[in-house]
Order: C-alpha cells, then structure tokens, then sequence
C-alpha cells in the first residue's frame, strides 16, 4: 500500500514538474513576442529617422551655405563662418541637454506583461502550497520532519491534485488574509 502511495505521489509531483515547466516556456514566449513587436516598432522607426537624417543633413548644409553667403554681404566671410559656427555649437548643446532629458524619462525596455504574469504565477502557486500545507493532518506533518523530500513530493501532489480539482477561474493575485479567513470559516 505505502508503495501505491509513494509511486502516486510521484506521479503527481513529475506532473506539477511538467505543468511548471511549461508555464515558464508559456511566459518565456510571451516575452519574446513582446520583444519582437517592440523591436518591430522601434526598428521601422529607427529606419525612418535614418532617412529622414540624411535629407536634413544636405538641407542644413544647404541652408547654412545661404546664410553664410548673405552674412558676407554686410561682414568679411571669414566673420561670417565665425558667426555661423558658433551658431551651429549652440545648437548642437541645447539638442544634447534636450535629449538627456528625453533618455532620462524613458521607459525600462523589459517585457512588462511576461513579468507581472511570472510573479503572479508564483504568488499564485506559493499561495497554494501554503493553504495545503495548513490543511494537512498533523500525522503528515509529523512524516514531513523525518522525510522532508517525501513531504515535499506530497505536497506537490496535493496542489497538483487542488489545482486540477478547483473549478473557480484562475485569479492574477493571491488573495488576501480576509479572504483566506473567510474561506477558512466557511
């Protein structure tokens, strides 16, 4: 009979193993999928402003090129470059201390949904155990001392089997302590 046990106990914590792991691959695609349409956003973008940069680039040059040849009307050319250049430095100093600005209010670039739902998960599980573990009898608690990797294979079992046998929807947080000692005087 304690064979009967031990095998199903077995069974049930290779199965919480493989439910387990397969969760970490679900959360693990969910990731990359966010990834890719990030990158994919981002990259379309990217090519964009490239582009858009290279236009701007001749149109400056250009523009600049007018600017110096009307300032030569009224001042000796090289007053003129002078002039333009120090123009150009200002500029240049204010775009870098605009985007330090931007790069210091950016978003964290980490999959936000794949890791709200990774820790909701173990919240989730860690919760379970708990509540089985109050539930067990005090024989099985006093086994759990004398043979801590069978208590802990039991217990996988046992939120395996609780897990497979709860009907109620599946809940992103675990709940609170009212909750739990609402359920528990229930």
């Amino acid at each position: 009979m304690t064979m009967g046990i031990r095998e199903r106990v077995q069974r049930s914590a290779e199965e919480v193993r493989q439910r387990g792991k397969r969760l970490a691959e679900l959360n693990l695609e969910l990731a990359k999928l966010e990834i890719r349409r990030a990158a994919a956003k981002y990259g379309g973008a990217v090519g964009l402003f490239a582009a858009t940069a290279l236009f701007v680039v001749f149109g400056l040059g250009f523009l600049l090129a007018t600017i110096v040849a009307l300032i030569a009307l009224a001042l000796p050319v090289w007053a003129a470059l002078l002039i333009v250049t120090a123009l150009l430095l200002l500029s240049a100093a204010a775009l870098v201390l605009a985007a330090l600005r931007l790069l210091r209010g950016a978003k964290s670039p980490l999959p936000q949904q794949a890791l709200a739902e990774a820790q909701a998960t173990v919240g989730t599980a860690q919760h379970g155990v708990r509540r089985l573990l109050r539930r067990m009898p005090v024989a099985h608690q006093t086994a759990a001392t004398t043979d801590e990797p069978l208590a802990r294979r039991a217990a996988a079992r046992a939120a395996a089997t609780a897990m497979a046998t709860d009907t109620r929807p599946m809940t992103t947080s675990a709940p609170t302590r009212e909750e739990e000692s609402h359920r528990e005087n229930a």
